[in-house]
C-alpha cells in the first residue's frame, strides 16, 4: 500500500513539473504583439506622398515558366 501511494504522489511531482512549459510560446506571442502595435501607434507618414491618389494600377507582365524570370 506504501509502495502504490508513493508511486501515485511521485507521479503527480512529475506531471505537474510537465505541466508548466507552455508560457515561452505565450511570451513571445506577447512580446511580438506589443512590438506590432508600437509600431502602428508610432506610425508617420511621408510628407512627400501624402498627396498621391492611385485609383488604378496596370501591370503588363510576360511570364515564362520554363524561365525562372518575369519580364515587362
Amino acid at each position: 500500500m506504501k509502495k502504490t501511494l508513493l508511486a501515485i504522489v511521485i507521479a503527480f511531482a512529475f506531471a505537474s513539473g510537465y505541466s508548466q512549459t507552455g508560457n515561452d510560446d505565450l511570451s513571445r506571442i506577447a512580446e511580438s504583439e506589443m512590438k506590432s502595435a508600437y509600431r502602428l501607434s508610432n506610425f508617420s507618414a511621408n510628407q512627400n506622398t501624402a498627396n498621391y491618389d492611385v485609383v488604378y494600377h496596370r501591370l503588363d507582365l510576360t511570364v515564362n515558366p520554363a524561365v525562372q524570370f518575369i519580364s515587362g
